[in-house]
């Protein structure tokens, strides 16, 4: 019986020592990890304008949280923490940088499986790897996490010699990010939310990422009071609606929203009339702008199609409702993906128009009959918007969300190339 208790005493001796040598390892590493981090930011307050950076670091699953403060506590709302202190707890342990600005983070928190749980009290523990995004907005320093990789380290005990295992989980990371930005929204946060699920809803529906939906993510950031010239927009020129672009992406950026401008969209979104931002009496029809190859777009929220519209022109399609929009468009971009449908009166060679109904021709690019659709007649989500009373007289009622249904047209292969799950 005294073996077995010796034995007993020296195994939970040596765990002991494994333990706390991992854990030293972890700490360490974790550490430097948060000095760079600190360091970095450090940088950016001393700096002028608007500047951002995109980083990794891998933090032990041990560290609890990462937060800013002022006072060393943890005062995070809803994700959000600020002050001029960079502090992470490391098993219950606080430790602070001060920083030499104050600093706004919005952090995205994984949750902790049970198996992670587990492994931990086991002694088996690895590191979470995430993507940071620090920016520079006027005197603001700003930043963003969000986890990209788990690594789960599995490793023998002390009395095994022969076995050492290593497993790598990868997180799912999203094919696409759709940020809405609402802009000067006073219609109400359910309103918003509403007006988002539909807007992604009918752009989804038009991509092959129809079939893997839960891979792309929806946010929706806070409102964002822009005071660019917005009156008359869509007649104002290249220069100022521009600037309005511009404003609205840093409005994303100064939220600390991390995302990649290669694949992701922001999309402007307002309750107000972009044609007549004052107030202003108007005509025009216009309800939403972008400008090839923008990543931004601006749209007014009644139309649930007009998302799907404007940021077909980020992945460089052109305008199907006015030929002359169209020529344009064809020769600043050096060839148009889609062409246009030859069915519109205004196409040049168009001259019967067999497939066209008399009272639509007007208003409409009708196409071809698309039969899947149970519509009378198609058109591509790049042709013009319409009111209900037109959609229900051409379209029985459908509202057409592809982007093309002409043969032919290029446009629903050229987006098909663009997005995949």
């Amino acid at each position: 019986m005294g073996g077995l208790v010796i034995s007993f005493i020296v195994f939970a001796f040596f765990l002991k020592i494994f333990f706390d040598v991992n854990v030293e390892r972890h700490r360490q590493s974790t550490m430097e990890s948060f000095d760079m981090l600190a360091s970095d930011l450090n940088s950016f307050c001393d700096r002028f304008g608007l500047e951002s950076v995109t980083k990794t670091a891998s933090f032990s699953e041990l560290a609890r949280n990462l937060y800013v403060s002022d006072d060393g506590e943890d005062h995070t709302v809803d994700q959000i923490s600020s002050g001029r202190n960079l502090c992470i707890n490391f098993r219950g342990s606080i430790e602070c940088q001060p920083l030499g600005c104050v600093v706004e983070l919005k952090s995205d928190v994984r949750e902790t499986s049970l198996a992670s749980l587990i492994n931990r009290i086991a002694g088996n523990f690895g590191f979470n790897e995430y993507r940071i995004r620090i920016y520079k907005v006027g005197d603001q320093v700003k930043m963003g996490i969000e986890p990209v990789e788990v690594i789960t380290t599995t490793t023998a005990s002390p009395t095994t010699t022969a076995r050492r295992t290593t497993t790598t989980t990868i997180v799912q990371q999203p094919s696409m990010r759709l940020i809405f930005v609402p802009v000067n929204w006073d219609s109400g946060q359910d309103v918003l939310n509403n007006a988002v699920d539909d807007h992604f809803n009918t752009f989804i529906e038009n991509t092959p990422l129809d079939s893997c939906r839960g891979k792309v993510l929806k946010i929706i950031a806070q409102n964002c009071q822009i005071t660019g010239q917005f009156d008359n927009g869509c007649n104002l020129g290249p220069g100022n609606n521009r600037d309005v672009l511009a404003d609205i992406k840093n409005c994303a950026d100064s939220q600390g929203i991390i995302y990649d401008p290669n694949k992701d969209r922001i999309v402007g979104l307002t309750d107000d009339d972009i044609q007549c931002w004052d107030g202003a009496s108007c005509n025009s029809g216009c309800a939403g702008y972008t400008y090839i190859p923008q990543t931004t777009v601006i749209l007014e929220y009644g139309d649930k199609t007009i998302t799907a519209h404007e940021l077909g022109h980020t992945y460089g399609l052109c305008d199907e409702y006015l030929y002359a929009a169209w020529d344009q468009q064809n020769s600043d971009v050096g060839g148009c993906p889609n062409s246009y449908p030859v069915c519109c009166s205004d196409h040049p060679s168009c001259s019967s128009c067999d497939n066209c109904l008399d009272t639509c021709m007007t208003s409409l690019c009708a196409g071809n009959i698309c039969t899947s659709r149970s519509a009378v007649y198609c058109r591509g989500i790049m042709g013009p918007g319409n009111p209900q009373n037109l959609i229900d007289q051409c379209y029985s009622g459908s509202l057409e969300r592809r982007y093309s249904d002409l043969p032919g047209n290029g446009a629903q292969a050229h987006i098909n190339s663009k997005l995949s799950c």
